[in-house]
């Protein structure tokens, strides 16, 4: 509501309907006759059609194999609409524009399980997708499973992968945006007198525009690791996982082209995005866009510890602590690993507790450190450790198949670190601002 219809307000100015010496002094209807309401009206509708088949093909020496086969077929039909003056740029302060398309997806698949032996197992899958916007896509795997001993096994599997571009991506009209930027050739033009270039921005019009040329994203995946059931209270689990992804789908924002086009990254502009200046260097115009661009490279470890135990009269308990550790995170020649955005360390640690018609939960939430930027000399933004704890009471009422829950999500209140990270006063991605938050659900099963 109340947006600013952009001619209209340039004719109430230059009139002098619009008071710019005193705008509080405008009459109300000068004001209603340049505002307006913008809207969207978006769906996604997805109608989905699939069979398969799961039967015993053969006898091996661990027992009989398993097959199982499949089709699919997927109508995907998309449109996000905004109202006509957004649409047509009339609305100042206003971003976006309309996208919407259709597409057709048919997919075939199979999968294998062999069991060799009672001790060893094969697992073999093929997926192969056909898109009509963009072309197809093949996915196998390979993976296998060895128990050499009771309550020990090894597992470790191979997979290629693929990410199809979403259709707002490929469908989108161009759209306005009023970034802010840090561009040292425009600021010394527009920069206050002593304003440090390196850490004050402008703010520049920007235009993201579809790329109809998409590519889906590529990934070969590896992993191995085991399950040990060392006694019947304890089961450890650790895995390593390694995962490359090429021809990346990703968003060649307003900084990035800014930064390519000053020389402080040396890569090059994907073809249709780039800069535009006026003759004193100012930025006048920036067509920012999707593009596949670059390998994303990354791995680390998955470990998962479970323990229950019993206190005779007093109920059982269970801990399940899992931890995942990234030991690198490369894309465009920068390991982002522990970097502002990225941290190293993710874990949660689950304590329950059950007696009868109760029970309680105690999990503890952790993100690890992150800080600096590996592309930049100037970044000193630092992060620390969060940890918040959430806190469930459930109780199996009198009542056949109902259950009241009461619980506490961020128990003590805490807050994020308020560093900025894209323009915002923190990271939204990794931490919310919603601080202690009650609830109560009451459950009842027929």
């Amino acid at each position: 509501r109340n947006y600013i219809v952009r001619d209209l307000a340039r004719q109430a100015m230059n009139s002098g309907a619009y008071n710019l010496a005193r705008p509080s002094q405008t009459p109300q209807e000068v004001l209603n006759g340049i505002k307006a309401t913008v809207s969207r009206d978006a769906r996604f509708r997805d109608n989905q059609y699939y069979a398969n088949a799961t039967f015993d093909a053969f006898q091996m020496g661990g027992g009989g194999a398993m097959v199982n086969v499949g089709a699919e077929y997927r109508q995907e039909l998309f449109f996000d609409n905004y109202d006509s003056l957004s649409e047509g740029g009339a609305i100042e302060g206003s971003s976006g524009n309309s996208s919407g398309g259709d597409r057709d997806v048919t997919a075939l698949f199979g999968e294998m399980l062999l069991p060799i032996t009672k001790q060893i197992e094969v697992n073999l899958a093929l997926r192969y997708e056909d898109y009509s916007d963009y072309g197809s896509d093949l996915a196998p795997k390979i993976g296998g499973k060895w128990r050499p001993m009771d309550g020990l096994a090894l597992r470790a599997s191979y997979g290629q992968g693929f990410r199809a571009p979403s259709l707002p991506i490929l469908t989108q009209k161009t759209t306005f945006s009023a970034e802010s930027v840090i561009d040292p050739r425009s600021c010394a033009v527009l920069g206050t007198p002593g304003a440090d270039c390196t850490s004050e921005d402008v703010q520049v019009n920007t235009f993201f525009q579809a790329n109809s040329q998409l590519d889906s994203e590529k990934s070969d995946q590896w992993s191995f690791g085991g399950v040990w059931d060392a006694t019947p209270w304890l089961s450890l689990k650790a895995d390593y996982w390694n995962i490359k992804i090429k021809d990346t789908i990703v968003e060649i924002g307003a900084q990035d082209i800014v930064d390519r086009d000053n020389g402080t990254d040396p890569r090059a502009i994907p073809a249709g995005l780039g800069v535009i200046r006026g003759a004193d260097g100012v930025i006048s115009r920036i067509n920012a866009g999707y593009a596949n661009e670059g390998t994303l490279e990354t791995d680390g470890v998955d470990i998962d510890i479970a323990a229950t135990w019993s206190l005779n009269q007093f109920g059982r308990f269970r801990h399940n602590l899992r931890w995942t550790h990234t030991f690198s995170y490369e894309q465009g020649g920068f390991d982002f690993a522990g970097s502002i955005g990225y941290p190293e360390d993710r874990g949660t640690l689950i304590n329950g507790w059950s007696m009868g018609a109760f029970s309680a939960f105690w999990n503890i939430n952790y993100i690890g450190r992150n800080e600096f930027s590996p592309n930049s000399d100037t970044d000193t933004r630092s992060v620390g450790s969060y940890v918040t704890h959430d806190i469930q009471v459930d109780w199996k009422t009198p009542v056949k198949g109902s259950a009241l829950t009461v619980g506490l999500v961020n128990a003590f209140d805490k807050l994020p670190q308020l560093v900025t990270y894209e323009g915002r006063p923190f990271n939204y991605y990794l931490y919310d601002a919603y601080g202690r938050t009650w609830y109560v659900r009451y459950t009842q099963q027929f």
